[in-house]
């Protein structure tokens, strides 16, 4: 009797182990449709995960989750639909508003990526060299925010000044070979 009390009890605690596990192991994914396309349950078969990301957003759709993910840990990806939004002298003012919408969200952790390189059709030639310094400037932001992971995916997404054909198909959406790339930074950042 007392050997299957204390069976029980052993699995009592193991129930409730996994339970605040699993809490622990679950991902809000939030962006464009980098995030959208992105196999989530592959790339991270042991977290739960939640896909938002929504093709064609930018940075005012972050403002939709304000106040909604508290305590949780998110994955943001957004701002190349953006680009043509402001100027270079209105940068900064972009850079300060990206951050605040996102810490906005209250989540506990927030893995940030940056915004990648593109070559997309239409794109200007200058394109990369303005999301480099938008990514400086982002990066350079997060660092007031104690619970902003960022992830600078940029430098191993170019190549010859574009983005590398290797991950990307047209020149703005992910191969399979990028989404890898992808996963590897943020398994190397979670805490």
């Amino acid at each position: 009797m007392r050997k299957l009390l204390r069976l029980l009890v052993a699995l009592c605690v193991c129930m409730l182990m996994s339970c605040s596990t699993e809490e622990d192991r679950h991902l809000v994914f939030i962006g464009d449709s980098i995030i959208a396309r992105w196999d989530l349950e592959e790339s991270f078969p042991s977290y739960v995960v939640e896909n938002k990301g929504i093709s064609g957003s930018g940075i005012e759709t972050i403002a939709n989750y304000a106040n909604k993910y508290n305590g949780k840990d998110i994955v943001v990806m957004v701002g190349t639909n953006d680009l043509y939004d402001f100027d270079d002298s209105t940068m900064i003012e972009y850079a300060k508003s990206y951050l605040a919408q996102i810490v906005e969200t209250n989540a506990k952790t927030i893995y940030l990526y940056s915004i990648l390189p593109r070559s997309f059709e239409g794109d200007s030639l200058s394109i990369n060299q303005r999301i480099e310094r938008l990514n400086s400037m982002i990066q350079s932001e997060a660092e007031n925010y104690g619970n902003v992971v960022y992830i600078d995916a940029y430098s191993f997404f170019i190549a010859d000044g574009d983005i590398n054909p290797q991950y990307s198909y047209d020149g703005l959406h992910l191969t399979p070979y990028g989404y890898e790339v992808l996963s590897k930074l943020l398994n190397s950042k979670l805490r």
